[in-house]
């Protein structure tokens, strides 16, 4: 590995799956995926494997766990694969995907203890994702102790949502309980507005732009200037 510490390990943990990316950093810009994979079967009692792609090349394995959790086994060869890939620069930092934010956390933090007890706190409000997304950085943590763990929120890009339609169609007394929309898929439409900027110099403008994250949940998202300005859940039909 490189000497420098250029590159930041993306991270998305999930209740049986881990998703990973390297990302090689310069002059602060995030470029390309140079390591790509997902482990599967991460479940208590499942078999893991692993499919990655780096240079091109694609590649397929079953985990042998041992004595191991099928999740701990994963870590242990997500750090092998890492110092055995070559040309991959020197982690700085692991960035990991959490849904929800809540109403303080619009930008990426450090997650500290403090922070990490904010967020469990916030769990009611995505209990089938915030606590799978919370395990990862205490599991990380522990796998990577040398390097900070960062928290990224879908719930950050809709945060200039406008109030009108934050509100949901309920008693006052509810919104001040807090009660709200926050948007979900924000990472992922983050994405997407900075390739329209890319494609398009009218993405930057006030001109609206729409995305689709398709699903068991299909949800969309309007956008204006880059931000979320509206976000909802379109039923299947």
């Amino acid at each position: 590995m490189a000497s420098r510490c250029d590159a930041v390990l993306s991270v998305n943990a999930g209740s049986s799956s881990l998703k990973f990316a390297v990302h090689a950093v310069q002059s602060r810009q995030v470029g390309d995926a140079l390591l790509t994979g997902q482990f599967e079967g991460l479940q208590p009692g499942g078999q893991p494997g692993l499919v990655w792609s780096s240079s091109g090349q694609a590649h397929h394995e079953m985990l042998a766990t041992g004595r191991r959790t099928p999740y701990d086994a994963a870590l242990k060869r997500l750090q092998l694969l890492l110092a055995d890939t070559p040309g991959l620069p020197r982690l700085c930092a692991v960035a990991h995907r959490v849904v929800h934010g809540g109403p303080n956390f619009t930008q990426p933090v450090q997650a500290t203890p403090e922070v990490l007890a904010q967020l469990e706190r916030l769990s009611g409000l995505a209990p089938l994702h915030q606590p799978h997304n919370l395990a990862g950085i205490h599991a990380f943590a522990r796998a990577f102790a040398g390097l900070p763990q960062s928290a990224c929120f879908d719930t950050a890009f809709h945060a200039t949502m406008p109030d009108l339609h934050r509100s949901f169609a309920l008693p006052a007394v509810l919104r001040r309980q807090g009660v709200r929309r926050y948007g979900f898929h924000g990472l992922s439409y983050q994405f997407i507005m900075a390739r329209l900027k890319q494609c398009s110099g009218r993405a930057s403008g006030r001109v609206p732009a729409r995305g689709r994250c398709t699903g068991a949940m299909p949800r969309q998202c309007t956008h204006r200037t880059g931000r979320g300005s509206h976000s909802g859940v379109r039923p299947r039909r």
